[in-house]
């Protein structure tokens, strides 16, 4: 323990120059990098977040390794919390883990040099030893975070994606425009299905115009999902007029028997836009 203490006492006395020589190994040009950046205030940052690093990691040196950990590892998770670190690709992030390291286990063997008269191999195997596992741990608790902070955000994306895939427009006199743009797989599908039901029911409409001529392709599923959709809004009295419907599409329906009874069609938005929708419980009605 008492080598182990001067070797900390060594290494706390030069972890400002541990920080600087790790700063000055990184070469970085990526403009999507922190490590990259020119911004005075973030480089400042950058040494001022290294040097604390450095100044906890060594602490292994003087406290027992179980109660040393329950620290680190508390400390390391608020690190990861870093936004400018979690917005920076995360290969560049642990290489710059991986290069403190590197500068942090030659002041290691500097200090044994200094006294080699004292420290044996045993002694600096089982620094590096240490060394290298408690780095790994903070790569380790980051990438958790880094996964958790992508989800979060991919989550977040998604459900702006799904709020986009069925953008409800309302228009008047109880009546909504359900513009459909680029691939719908079933996913999406699905999506558009509840949340036009759901609309609807909260906007208290009564005639729905859905238009396709913004739709490139659809699979069978989500024929069969339209369908159910359109179906749906009739029994809670909503009236559908479908426009833009592609030739592929109608064919799809078709071919699926899907029969778009009670529903009145347009080839045009515009067209649909502008007819008086008149109710018709038997027969479909077309607008040329």
């Amino acid at each position: 323990m008492h080598q182990n203490r001067e070797l900390y006492d060594f290494l706390k006395e030069h972890s400002h120059q541990i920080s600087e020589e790790w700063y000055a190994s990184i070469d970085e040009e990526d403009p999507g990098s922190i490590y990259a950046s020119n911004n005075q205030a973030v480089v400042n940052e950058l040494r001022s977040k290294n040097h604390e690093y450095v100044e906890q990691i060594i602490q292994l040196f003087i406290h027992d390794e179980c109660e040393f950990y329950n620290a680190f590892k508390a400390w390391s998770e608020e690190l990861a919390k870093d936004v400018k670190h979690l917005d920076t690709p995360l290969h560049y992030v642990i290489r710059e883990f991986f290069s403190t390291k590197k500068v942090l286990l030659s002041y290691i063997k500097k200090y044994a040099y200094l006294n080699k008269d004292k420290v044996d191999f045993d002694d600096i195997f089982s620094w590096t030893e240490t060394v290298i596992k408690f780095v790994n741990i903070s790569v380790t608790i980051f990438i958790e975070a880094y996964h958790q902070n992508t989800t979060k955000r991919f989550l977040a994306q998604e459900e702006i994606i799904n709020e986009l895939s069925s953008p409800l427009i309302p228009l008047q006199n109880q009546t909504a425009l359900l513009p459909l743009v680029g691939k719908i797989d079933s996913a999406r599908g699905k999506v558009i299905l509840e949340k036009t039901l759901n609309q609807c029911a909260a906007k208290e409409i009564s005639t729905l115009f859905i238009d396709l001529s913004g739709v490139l392709t659809i699979d069978e599923l989500v024929a069969e999902q339209l369908y159910h959709l359109i179906e749906s809004l009739r029994l809670t009295g909503v009236e559908t007029i479908l426009s833009g419907i592609r030739p592929e599409i109608a064919q799809m329906s078709i071919k699926l028997g899907l029969r778009f009874n009670r529903l009145t069609t347009a080839s045009s938005l515009a067209k649909a836009l502008s007819s008086t929708p008149e109710s018709n419980d038997d027969e479909e009605r077309t607008l040329l």
